[in-house]
């Protein structure tokens, strides 16, 4: 008996043993799933006049079942509006959420939510510039950056900056856009420098126009973010083989939205100790019952791994949980209306021209 207690804790102590190896050899890498959305939340006006085309309540909370059983780790969003709170209902896995800024006009409509990585220092910050009238729309809501922390555990954080650009494909759309990346890398250059980084959102830029681009547009700045700060781009690393400048194969699979190179991407930089690896990416779709695609993008999906290395430095930095409440949405709202209405007043005879009422 006394031999077979003996085997019993040795068992005991060396799957003790292990087990606590195994969980120290998990805390320095970690591989996490991120997924990149243009969730199209923005209010269909379009019923206002009984010409509604879609069920914006019913796509975000089919959109939240979705994301409630997937295997994303983390989900960047972006149009999160007026729906929100469809959204997130039937999100109860993920346990961290950043707070909403609120509704059209007054918020950006980019959110983070995780189910086990904790969010610190959420931070909004709207671009310094924008193009275009009402039909485009990007001057009457306040697009921008949504900054935050996330806490990988064993020590380890990476910056995570989701954004929203400015869209359309006109001279001036490209020429703001690109104020809008100068302001984003003078952003990371501040508060990231010496920080590992991923950057995702919806850039309403595809990479693969950069042997297009002319200095000073918004490929061009993109292109510096590899060359001159260091990023990659999981899209080019995982699908592409590290090659940013020959498309040549994939022009013959058709249009890249959607697709291949698509306005949704990921930047990642690794710095202190991590190292950040794209192991996998791919663009998917979500629908509804029946079959309808649930927003006009496609989403990203990447596969990161986050391994400490030897000059690993653990973050000293002070960090902040997210909000559970703010009043800053509704002074936000107020704010916003305030500014579209004068936006309006001043772009009156475009207005009149989409209503159909002027020719």
């Amino acid at each position: 008996m006394k031999k077979i207690i003996s085997v019993i804790l040795a068992v005991l102590i060396f799957t003790s043993c292990f087990s606590a190896f195994a969980y120290a050899d998990s805390s320095d890498s970690i591989t996490l799933s991120f997924l990149n959305y243009n969730v199209a939340g923005l209010p269909d006006f379009k019923a206002l006049i009984g010409q509604g085309e879609k069920d914006v309540k019913a796509n975000q909370t089919k959109l939240g079942s979705i994301f409630n059983e997937s295997d994303f780790d983390v989900i960047a969003v972006q149009e999160d509006f007026n729906c929100h709170k469809y959204l997130i209902k039937g999100m109860d896995n993920f346990k961290y959420k950043t707070l909403t800024s609120g509704s059209v006009p007054g918020g950006d409509g980019l959110n983070v939510y995780t189910k086990n990585i904790k969010i610190y220092d959420p931070e909004r910050v709207e671009w310094n510039s924008c193009y275009g009238g009402i039909a485009e729309g990007d001057a009457l809501t306040p697009k921008g950056i949504l900054y935050s922390v996330l806490d990988l555990g064993g020590g380890m954080t990476v910056d995570f900056y989701d954004i929203h650009a400015d869209a359309f494909d006109g001279v001036g759309n490209s020429l703001s856009r690109a104020e809008q990346y100068v302001q984003l890398l003078a952003m990371v250059n501040k508060r990231s420098s010496n920080r590992p980084v991923i950057i995702t959102g919806d850039f309403n830029t595809s990479i693969h126009y950069l042997t297009k681009g002319e200095d000073g547009t918004d490929e061009a700045l993109l292109f510096k973010m590899i060359t001159d700060y260091g990023f990659k781009n999981a899209w080019h690393e995982i699908k592409n083989n590290g090659d940013y400048e020959n498309y040549s194969e994939w022009y013959k699979t058709g249009s890249s939205w959607g697709r291949w190179d698509s306005v949704e991407q990921f930047y990642y930089r690794s710095a202190a100790g991590v190292e950040i690896t794209a192991e996998d990416f791919n663009y998917i779709d979500f629908f509804d019952d029946s079959g309808a695609n649930l927003s006009d993008h496609s989403a990203a999906n990447c596969i990161f791994r986050f391994t400490k290395t030897a000059d690993f430095v653990e973050d000293a930095r002070t960090h902040k949980e997210p909000l559970a409440f703010s009043i800053s949405p509704f002074f936000s709202t107020i704010k916003w209306i305030i500014k579209d209405l004068a936006f309006i007043f001043r772009n009156w005879s475009e207005l009149m021209e989409l209503a159909g009422l002027k020719k």
